[in-house]
């Protein structure tokens, strides 16, 4: 009698994009909600509202080094990533 590994549905490659998409979402946030109201309280942008009013507003920013040093800094408290935003986008009609 040979016992084999209980069967576990194989996930979708729709459910990976699904989870990549929602811990994408929660890199945007930077500090979370309460660190973007203490920057409104204290008269700043964030540093994505500062790149949408410098951008043309029509143009699309293709953002890169979101996922930079994911998960390096848990031992400080919750910090996702890096929290620089970096990407390529039209300003005055010049990419």
């Amino acid at each position: 009698m040979s016992s084999r590994p209980p069967k576990i549905a194989p996930e979708t490659l729709l459910d990976h994009c699904k989870k990549i998409l929602a811990e994408e979402a929660l890199l945007r946030e930077g500090g979370g909600k309460a660190g973007q109201d203490r920057q409104h309280k204290l008269g700043r942008l964030l540093a994505r509202e500062r790149i949408a009013r410098l951008l043309d507003p029509s143009a699309p920013f293709f953002e890169i080094g979101l996922w930079a040093a994911y998960k390096m800094y848990e031992q400080w408290g919750r910090i996702v990533a890096a929290g620089t935003v970096a990407g390529i986008g039209n300003v005055e009609g010049v990419a």
